[in-house]
């Protein structure tokens, strides 16, 4: 397999924490955002979209992180990961999907208008990204209540899907914060497959923050 990818993704850093915690071999081939290698024409051969993180593995070149998520799961039998018993399969997909359509566009407005854009000119974009994610946070919250993962008994691909949006929020100061919260992520972030995935910059940060 190989991984187009680069670290200050979330997208990009969820499928690399799969591969990593599951141990499995495969390429990692760095996608420089800031040429704009992603929108050169070998890279566009490859996902039309211009986005990573996109995956080659044995003759598919597969984009958008959740299928690829899913694909690796399904592929390579790991069923812990992603169950195959029909209702925890659901309950994973559920929050795969609450990731993507609910929680990764204010994780986008708070991120990228904090590190890549000018802050003060879109300071309305940040405010408007923190409001969202207040609205979201006692949902999470509630869903974590006494439990350790956000599926069964120990982690899967949604706790993998949204910690890397918990990564980027932690790094801009703006991450979500409560009890079940707090041990769920900082219980993530402890296994070495997933801080594997981290940049430099995050792990810093987040030695700081501890």
């Amino acid at each position: 397999m190989i991984l187009h990818l680069h670290p200050f993704s979330q997208n990009s850093r969820r499928i690399q924490a799969l591969l990593d915690c599951a141990g499995l071999a495969y390429e990692r081939r760095v996608v420089d955002l800031t040429t704009g290698a992603q929108r050169r024409p070998e890279f566009l051969a490859l996902n039309p979209n211009g986005q990573i993180p996109v995956l080659e593995d044995d003759g598919l070149v597969l984009s958008e992180s959740m299928a690829i998520l899913r694909h690796i799961c399904r592929s390579r039998g790991l069923e812990t990961w992603y169950p195959e018993a029909p209702a925890a399969r659901a309950k994973v997909d559920q929050w795969l999907d609450w990731t993507q359509c609910r929680f990764a566009r204010p994780t986008s407005l708070v991120f990228f208008n904090t590190v890549v854009a000018d802050p003060e000119e879109n300071a309305h974009l940040i405010a408007e990204g923190k409001r969202l994610l207040a609205d979201l946070t006692p949902i999470l919250e509630g869903a974590l209540a006494g439990r350790e993962w956000l599926v069964g008994e120990g982690p899967t691909i949604a706790d993998l899907a949204l910690v890397s949006c918990m990564q980027s929020l932690e790094f801009v100061g703006a991450r979500p914060q409560g009890p079940g919260i707090d041990a769920w992520f900082a219980r993530l972030n402890a296994m070495e497959g997933v801080r594997a995935a981290l940049p430099e910059p995050f792990l810093a940060r987040m030695s700081a923050a501890a």
